[in-house]
């Protein structure tokens, strides 16, 4: 059985390094080089500020699945209380956008939102009810666009609209292509403009997973397992943005260990498996966020936050584990959302206690900051947002 285990998923990585070699070689490569040692904070950031966020009986939060920031404020979708909030850059609750409900400007399950900044729309992107509703920032309902397609994500284009969906089937695309169309473009309307193809790698993308897209005005951009490559969709074409060059250090998961506990001598697939676990895995991104400035990605891999600064060209890698042995700070720092040159994170009670308790080798004045916030916490509290600046 385990043989069995090995040997497919040995071909899936495989699969996806065939994929990797037809991308041409002329696409930049931003390049990280973890050594196990994370930067000092002032080499990455130049300030911390938590903010926690107000907490009465109108604004309750489960957990944030979506955070983005815009125009001063918190805009955060809760997937467990179907809702979306808004709170000034202060933590202040302010309204909540949308309700629970079948009629216009309702929604059964929001998993998803975007804003559109050059109309100031708040759109919110209903997957059961296959609509999606353009909102000004205090809740009130603008438009409603309903689609024929379930989708799972969606974003804006220059000229209309673009949806991210694990199948399409549709008279146009041929069955073989189907299997791999994952975008498409549809205008204000909801009519499909263009259905965007891609390989068989873009075709393991799930929303489940996290793969999150980003759109800018360079496209959409998105991330997908293994294949250690930024995508990005633009004019109905999917193409190499960047390649990663990132190596971490691979903690030795029970898959790993399973081979290393082996009472015999590795087959030459096993041998094989056991270099890409420590190389190519290493690209399992579960966070992609980008804008303008910057490329934040998450890597499972000892819970490592790679940040890269598309002006300067400067990496930094902090892991989280380490980290969180001399300073409590970046142990959040995987962030949850990404908006000029600060990048966003956030924690509740639970998370300080556990860092109090088994954050490790912690020095004296963390310590004491640490403590003085989650004495400041209750466990009914909602989640304090932690902002990062980034230094450029």
């Amino acid at each position: 059985m385990k043989t069995l285990t090995y040997t497919l998923m040995l071909l899936l990585v495989i699969a996806c390094v065939k994929q990797e070699q037809q991308i041409a070689d002329n696409v930049g490569t931003i390049q990280f080089k973890f050594d196990g040692k994370n930067p000092a904070y002032d080499e990455v950031f130049s300030k911390t500020e938590v903010i926690p966020l107000e907490t009465n009986e109108d604004c309750l939060i489960n957990t944030i699945n979506q955070m983005e920031v815009w125009d001063g404020k918190f805009f955060i979708l809760d997937w467990k209380q179907n809702t979306l909030l808004v709170y000034s850059d202060q933590g202040k609750y302010l309204n909540k956008i949308g309700s629970i409900g079948r009629g216009p400007g309702e929604y059964i399950r929001p998993r998803y939102f975007f804003i559109d900044k050059e109309k100031k729309l708040v759109n919110i992107f209903d997957a059961p009810m296959k609509k999606l509703m353009c909102f000004r920032q205090t809740g009130e309902l603008i438009n409603e666009i309903h689609l024929d397609h379930y989708l799972s994500t969606v974003g804006k284009t220059a000229k209309g609209y673009w949806g991210f969906c694990s199948n399409v089937t549709n008279v146009d695309v041929d069955n073989e292509a189907s299997k791999y169309v994952k975008f498409m473009t549809f205008n204000e309307k909801g009519d499909v403009e263009k259905y965007v193809k891609g390989g068989k790698c873009i075709d393991q993308i799930c929303y489940s997973n996290g793969y999150a897209t980003n759109a800018t005005k360079e496209g959409v951009s998105f991330v997908e397992p293994f294949a250690r490559n930024i995508y990005s969709m633009k004019d109905g074409a999917i193409t190499v943005k960047y390649k990663i060059d990132y190596s971490g250090r691979f903690p030795s998961s029970n898959i790993l260990r399973q081979i290393e506990d082996m009472n015999r001598p590795l087959s030459a697939r096993e041998l094989k498996l056991e270099r890409l676990f420590t190389t190519q895995f290493s690209s399992m991104f579960v966070q992609f966020y980008e804008n303008e400035n910057w490329i934040l990605l998450f890597s499972m891999l000892n819970s490592t936050s790679l940040f890269y600064n598309k002006t300067t060209r400067k990496t930094h890698e902090i892991s989280k584990y380490i980290a969180s042995a001399d300073y409590w700070d970046t142990y959040i720092a995987t962030g949850c959302c990404l908006s000029d040159n600060s990048v966003y994170g956030y924690a509740n009670s639970n998370n300080i206690k556990w860092l109090l308790e088994n954050g490790g080798k912690i020095s004296d004045k963390r310590k004491k900051n640490l403590k003085k916030l989650f004495d400041s916490m209750s466990v009914d509290d909602n989640p304090v947002i932690v902002k990062y600046d980034l230094i450029n």
